[in-house]
């Protein structure tokens, strides 16, 4: 028996339940109540933080102990507190969840982006700030910082260890991948006929897990968008094996395909530059406005460019995600495909599996009941946001800055005046796109952080 229940409740789970139960109903609370769901709505806020503060204390198998026997006041007592929580683990819930762990596994380069931030920031807390003079070559003395020299050293190893450890980590989540594919596929491929078909009974219950996996994938945050992808990747791999096998157009069949996935691998990028410029004007455009309106600008304004802002975000993120995804499955199917113990004939088998897999999620769709409503909102953020053009905001500042001119020269009656003004207003807009974008991501980030 436990002492309480509160914190179960504000989960929606039960008091017994198990570590995955508990993160699945974290998962959902935390996509309900979140800020970016519910602007200007402090009851929401308010019950984000609740649910926050609850999956700390019963993700904690040490906190969650404690909870059970003296319950949160008692905890209080003690001393025991719930930390904040974990936006990498918040952003692995809005890009995958657990419906694709066994496809892509845990999507890292949001986390690494954190990660980056965090020893940055470490960086800037620590160091020698006494300083060194270096003669320039007109004869000056230029003070250069000591520790500035020392942090220029410190994120070149950084960048280093991180990439080593960037490598190691990917090689082993293919292996694991690779792993679990091959575990999917071998109830088929040990019950081949002698004449190399598939065994029916055995290829029935192989799309039947197929069709589970993708119904439940597609109710993931992104759902239907990262299905497509994967199913994307499957396909072009599978159907580029099969061709490759042919004797004799099968050399050329090869040297197309690896062109063909130069000229993806390019797209992914392209898409990827596109979004962060289009994120990072908007930005810049912003900070503009909001320099620029001398706080005239309502609280329904305010929410509605900030959610732009999270939707460009998104976007990044999201095309992160998606080129991260190319990467990892390309590899993945390489290993399975090209694994040079099977004959030519397991490998060709291989590749039909894995063709039915990609039509399966190339093909997946939500239902119009199913219930993915929480899930769904930030996709609608970046559809939003796309439909947001950064010049749009500049022109709404520009404007906002001929009022203000305007203004100035009829109550003065001096146009210098009201020039002087005006490009003091614009100085003020520029020095504060300048704060805003050496913080951008750190800001962005925090605001999935509000507890």
């Amino acid at each position: 028996m436990v002492k309480e229940t509160g914190l179960y409740d504000i989960l929606g789970v039960s008091s017994d339940a198990d570590e995955i139960i508990i993160k699945k109903g974290y998962r959902k609370m935390a996509l309900r109540y979140h800020p970016d769901k519910n602007p200007g709505n402090k009851e929401a806020e308010l019950k984000f933080q609740e649910v926050a503060e609850a999956y700390q204390i019963l993700s904690d198998p040490q906190k969650r102990t404690i909870y059970d026997e003296v319950g949160k006041e008692g905890m209080s007592k003690q001393g025991v507190e719930a930390a904040n929580v974990d936006p990498k683990e918040f952003f692995s819930m809005i890009f995958g969840g657990d419906g694709f762990n066994d496809y892509i596994g845990e999507l890292s380069l949001i986390s690494s982006m954190l990660d980056a931030m965090q020893n940055e920031d470490e960086e800037n807390t620590t160091g020698d700030p006494s300083e060194t003079t270096v003669s320039t070559f007109d004869g000056k003395s230029s003070k250069l910082n000591n520790q500035q020299q020392d942090a220029t050293k410190n994120r070149q190893k950084i960048a280093s260890k991180y990439m080593e450890q960037k490598r190691e980590e990917d090689k082993k989540r293919v292996d694991e991948l690779v792993k679990k594919m091959l575990e999917k596929m071998d109830p088929v491929l040990t019950t081949v006929h002698g004449d190399g078909s598939f065994d029916d009974h055995e290829l029935t219950n192989f799309k039947n897990m197929m069709a589970k996996d993708v119904s439940s994938a597609v109710l993931e945050s992104f759902g239907v968008d990262m299905c497509h992808e994967i199913g994307k990747i499957y396909l072009f791999k599978g159907r580029a094996f099969l061709k490759s096998q042919k004797a004799i157009l099968g050399r050329f069949h090869r040297i197309g395909s690896s062109l063909k996935q130069s000229r993806n691998t390019a797209k992914d990028v392209f898409s990827l530059i596109s979004s962060a410029h289009d994120a990072q004007s908007t930005l810049q455009a912003m900070a503009m406005l909001e320099s620029s309106d001398d706080g005239d600008m309502d609280e329904y304004q305010k929410a509605k460019y900030e959610q732009t802002m999270t939707g460009k975000f998104l976007h990044v993120a999201w095309a992160s995600s998606r080129f991260e995804i190319n990467q990892i499955l390309s590899s993945v199917c390489k290993k399975v495909l090209n694994d040079k113990t099977q004959s030519s004939a397991v490998r060709r088998q291989r590749a039909e599996l894995l063709i039915i897999m990609g039509v399966f999620f190339k093909n997946a769709k939500r239902d119009a009941d199913d219930d993915a409503e929480d899930t769904q909102v930030f996709e609608r953020l970046v559809r939003e946001a796309k439909e947001t053009k950064s010049r749009d905001i500049r022109k709404q500042a520009y404007s906002n800055m001929r009022k203000k001119q305007d203004s100035l020269s009829t109550t003065n009656g001096s146009i210098d005046d009201a020039s002087l003004n005006s490009t003091k207003s614009a100085e003020k807009s520029t020095e504060s796109f300048s704060k805003t974008s050496t913080g951008s991501s750190r800001g962005l980030f925090s605001r999935f952080r509000k507890n």
